[in-house]
């Protein structure tokens, strides 16, 4: 039985260990310790302020554990923000339970549970995607670079999932949208994570933009080397800070819509472009001023000869239509998605 304090998930779920629906779990504490075998760093994909991801295997109908590499990979997340309610997380699982779509990540189950010291836990399960996060791919030394149809492929499917989350009522903006949020499976599909997290990770607050913690080496089998940013010796974890200039105007004056989503898009689309961490919106006025500026260094070098420039200047141009510093000339993110599908047809053909 779950040791839950407030009750608040109890009076509406059942016990731990049970399944709630066909794909969707609670699961007790010594389940996770044994999928994640007992939280070991070899099995840690991610660290960030507040969560800490591990990868593990669980049964693909009873959702127990498995053996590595039997059965089904998972993520499991650990929330570590001190004074995250219970009513917290019920407001995400219940955003996350009901906003169920092809490109977005699948939310499997969840536990919370109080520790031997009378510390509530919480963790969230939800499926493995293989090939990572974008960032990785964009950003990290030595990656592969992606041609041009993977990576239209995947603003695509960023864009469904996005456009999807800004039709569902209660949702009003995603909080903090950027390339870690997008995740890769074998074929380069993309969906979305940490939706519906705002609270974890302080949705309209831009002092919230903290860095990002990787643990260098961890899981040598699951994660790529950590690359960039610096090292805390004393630590002996990796520090990557996000940039400023990535936040829209009207999210740092408080304003927050939809349209902040559609601003961060376009950083990521920009990104997605140039393989470049450090842009932003005077970057990409100055980097798209000519045409010609458009080929130029565009994609990376070794790619150039592939690039259809025609369809890369329409890229060009919904970068800029989301970046704009009026959120009302942004365009919706079902027309960014409009967009991007015609360019893909256009290409094709």
């Amino acid at each position: 039985m779950s040791n839950n304090k407030d009750g608040i998930l109890a009076q509406e779920l059942p016990s731990g260990g049970q399944t709630l629906t066909p794909s969707f779990k609670q699961f007790t504490f010594s389940e996770l310790k044994s999928i994640t075998k007992n939280f070991n760093k070899e099995r840690i994909l991610r660290m960030e302020p507040h969560v800490v991801a591990y990868i593990g295997w669980i049964d693909e109908k009873t959702y127990t554990p498995s053996e590595v590499g039997v059965g089904m990979a998972v993520v499991v997340k650990e929330i570590t923000l001190n004074g995250f309610q219970d009513s917290g997380l019920r407001q995400i699982l219940e955003f996350m339970r009901n906003c169920s779509h092809p490109y977005l990540v699948k939310l499997l189950g969840y536990c919370t549970e109080s520790d031997k010291f009378g510390v509530n836990q919480k963790f969230l399960v939800h499926e493995y995607m293989q090939k990572g996060s974008l960032d990785n791919h964009l950003f990290r030394k030595g990656a592969e670079p992606l041609s041009w149809p993977i990576r239209v492929k995947i603003a695509i499917g960023a864009a469904q999932g996005l456009a999807f989350l800004h039709t569902v009522e209660k949702q009003n903006m995603y909080s903090k949208f950027e390339a870690t949020n997008i995740l890769l499976d074998k074929d380069f599909n993309a969906k979305l994570s940490d939706f519906g997290m705002q609270e974890l990770y302080g949705a309209g607050d831009p002092s919230s933009y903290d860095p990002l913690y990787y643990v260098p080496g961890a899981g040598p089998k699951f994660i790529s080397k950590w690359e960039g940013g610096r090292l805390d010796t004393t630590t002996n974890v990796g520090i990557s800070y996000k940039v400023t200039l990535h936040l829209a105007g009207d999210f740092r004056a408080g304003l927050l819509s939809r349209k902040v989503d559609v601003y961060d898009f376009g950083i990521v689309l920009l990104q997605i472009l140039v393989c470049r961490r450090d842009v932003g919106e005077f970057w990409a006025r100055t980097y798209y001023s000519t045409p010609e500026k458009v080929k130029s260094d565009l994609m990376g070098m070794e790619l150039q000869q592939r690039i259809p420039l025609r369809a890369a200047r329409r890229v060009a141009v919904l970068v800029l239509q989301c970046l704009s510093t009026e959120p009302s000339l942004r365009p919706s993110m079902e027309d960014v998605l409009l967009n991007l599908e015609t360019i893909e047809k256009e290409t094709s053909t």
